[in-house]
């Protein structure tokens, strides 16, 4: 029998495992025990991550944190080392712990990431699921885990740091003169725009060719609009998927003239509607300005 005024219970063995085990761990591990029974700590609902977003005019990029609000405290997922005889957070062994518990999936259309984490003495399951503005390249796209100095109320200790999810995407249609009004197909009530997202300055799409897609249309890029037909899409009269395009001819022509048509017959494989989920690597990271310096 325990006892109220005991700190360990002594050290024997039963069988042939040695016991010696304090009561705080018992304790622990009983409340454990305690809380799996409770259906919702052991398969918990979906809370959805708290997002910021950005972009320039060839990339999007996301930072997820596992937390309700972006500067509430969120999943305990630090990892801690005692080297140097002081306590603090090993950044590579939770980094390594995070990208184990991730599942992160990017297709040409849609963006989905969860992870099941303790938050104080719940279990949460944070999850992303966005079906995106536009069509983006999975092959060239990718996550990483970063960290980034808790503030406020998220701030447990001194200099304490926080792993994030940055998704990094490339467009599949890059322009220099039109950027994405918005990042999923619909706003969420937590998704926050940054004020400095914005690396060029001019009009915003009004259609992509995911939003006709969805209405069963084309899209014409000349009249950003769309359409049932290419036939009076000015200069782009070919469908090619669901997106209108240049004839063949014509961009022979106009690649022998010099003129890359603004870059919009980058990897024209044509979207059918549903894309095959792939699940990517983490391995590409950001490179550049607007990875370095827009999340902070």
């Amino acid at each position: 029998m325990l006892s109220g005024s005991a700190h360990e219970m002594p050290c024997g063995k039963a069988g042939h495992i040695l016991l010696c085990l304090t009561v705080s761990e018992l304790k622990q591990e009983a409340e454990e025990l305690v809380r799996w029974l409770d259906p919702s700590y052991a398969h918990p609902a979906s809370t959805p991550m708290a997002i910021q977003w950005a972009q320039n005019s060839s990339a999007v990029m996301i930072s997820a944190r596992f937390s309700h609000k972006w500067e509430a405290p969120g999943a305990n997922l630090a990892v801690y080392s005692t080297e140097k005889g002081q306590g603090h957070v090993n950044k590579d062994r939770t980094a390594e712990s995070v990208r184990r518990l991730l599942r992160v999936n990017i297709t040409a259309s849609r963006v989905e990431a969860e992870i099941l984490a303790k938050v104080q003495n719940s279990r949460k399951r944070f999850t992303l699921d966005l079906n995106l503005f536009d069509e983006t390249i999975p092959h060239a796209s990718g996550w990483t885990v970063e960290f980034r100095k808790a503030r406020g109320s998220m701030q447990m200790s001194r200099g304490a740091e926080i792993p994030e999810l940055h998704i990094h995407m490339r467009k599949r249609w890059p322009s220099p003169d039109y950027a994405w009004p918005r990042l999923a197909e619909e706003e969420g009530a937590e998704m926050a725009v940054l004020e400095k997202e914005m690396q060029f300055s001019g009009p915003m799409l009004s259609e992509s060719t995911l939003t006709c897609l969805r209405g069963g249309s084309l899209y014409c890029p000349a009249s950003d609009s769309c359409a049932s037909s290419c036939s009076g899409c000015q200069g782009l009269g070919q469908a090619r998927g669901s997106r209108c395009g240049a004839s063949l001819a014509a961009q022979l022509e106009a690649a022998s003239a010099g003129d890359s048509l603004g870059g919009a017959f980058l990897d024209e494989v044509p979207l059918q509607g549903s894309q095959h989920e792939e699940l990517i690597p983490n391995t590409t990271r950001y490179s550049g300005r607007m990875a370095n310096e827009i999340f902070v």
